[in-house]
């Protein structure tokens, strides 16, 4: 695959102000962001996430959220889940969304590495679910500045954090197929000023505009 510098991160001031009031712990936010915001920009190896999540969504596809997941020292598993389960009703036949995992740590099983059900893209209904879910995770591990790709469907949590002080910061872009409903209004989400300097494309993913998510040709050309 064609790797490219990763352009999809914005300046520090830029990421904080378009978070907004996230309900997050804001010095460890902050201090995650800009310790590790220069490691994500330099790296030369990752692929564009846009490429990515368009190639599988295409090119209409539209942001659900955008949120941060910390997992400090004893931090425990959260429930059992599938990002497409969340969001649309059984069956799950395609894919239909997928997230994006910006690392801004390095990511492995001892602090708390997303775990995953491998071929759980296959699952259809819930009761495809094996009865103990868990005993069939596996982790992943990243360096920081790395990306890693997640399909709707892969039924995942994150991992326990067994170190003694070793904090694990993950950001997590949900992306999905314009008619799901996103799960973060960011019309009202987003301060006045941060949308009013939004550019047309931005403006479409996040639903900032009358028309919300309707992808429109003046800014993809023929989509199909």
């Amino acid at each position: 695959m064609k790797t490219s510098r990763l352009r999809a991160i914005p300046s520090v001031d830029r990421v904080l102000q378009s978070l907004g009031d996230t309900g997050l712990p804001a010095p460890v936010v902050v201090d995650a962001v800009r310790r590790h915001l220069k490691t994500l920009r330099s790296r030369k190896a990752i692929p564009t996430a846009d490429a990515i999540v368009t190639g599988l969504l295409g090119r209409d596809y539209i942001v659900s959220n955008f949120t941060a997941n910390i997992a400090r020292p004893g931090s425990e598993s959260m429930v059992v889940h599938s990002d497409l389960a969340a969001v649309m009703p059984a069956p799950w036949t395609a894919a239909l969304s997928c997230n994006v995992i910006w690392c801004l740590t390095d990511v492995h099983p001892d602090n708390g590495a997303t775990l995953h059900i491998p071929g759980s893209h296959r699952y259809r209904v819930l009761d495809d679910l094996p009865p103990d879910p868990m005993s069939h995770m596996v982790p992943f591990e990243a360096p920081a500045g790395s990306i890693v790709v997640m399909e709707g469907r892969i039924w995942h949590t994150s991992g326990r954090n067994v170190t003694a002080d070793e904090d694990r910061a993950l950001l997590f872009g949900y992306y999905t197929k314009p008619f799901l409903r996103p799960q973060w209004n960011f019309t009202a989400a987003l301060r006045p000023e941060v949308q009013a300097v939004m550019p047309a494309v931005m403006r479409y993913r996040l639903g900032l505009d009358a028309t919300l998510n309707m992808p429109s040709e003046e800014i993809f050309g023929k989509l199909r």
